[in-house]
């Protein structure tokens, strides 16, 4: 299962980096440490595919709610000051004009 899920996105990456006529993908580690009850990256410019991610801290934050489609996301439950850190593994496309762009209400 993780090998054809894996297969699929090194296949998305492929076709994005063709129809973009990017020439290199880039692998990534992000990690993301936030104690807000919720953060957003979005990257502007380039593609970031999300491999998978692991919860390296705060696993049991109520709430907890992580996501890698369309940027990374962390959310949990209001007010809760719990530390979460997140490790995502991911490629990236077309560094030279990318822009990181985060949110959270803190």
């Amino acid at each position: 299962m993780k090998a054809a899920v894996l297969l699929i996105v090194l296949a998305a990456v492929a076709l994005c980096a063709y129809a973009l006529s990017v020439e290199e993908i880039y692998p990534v580690d992000i990690l993301l440490n936030t104690t807000s009850d919720w953060t957003d990256v979005t990257f502007s410019g380039g593609i970031v595919l999300v491999r998978f991610y692991e919860v390296a801290n705060g696993s049991t934050a109520p709430g907890l709610d992580v996501r890698g489609l369309g940027g990374l996301s962390v959310g949990k439950k209001q007010l809760d000051t719990t530390s979460v850190v997140v490790r995502f593994h991911a490629y990236v496309t077309d560094l030279t004009c990318s822009a990181l762009h985060t949110r959270s209400p803190k």
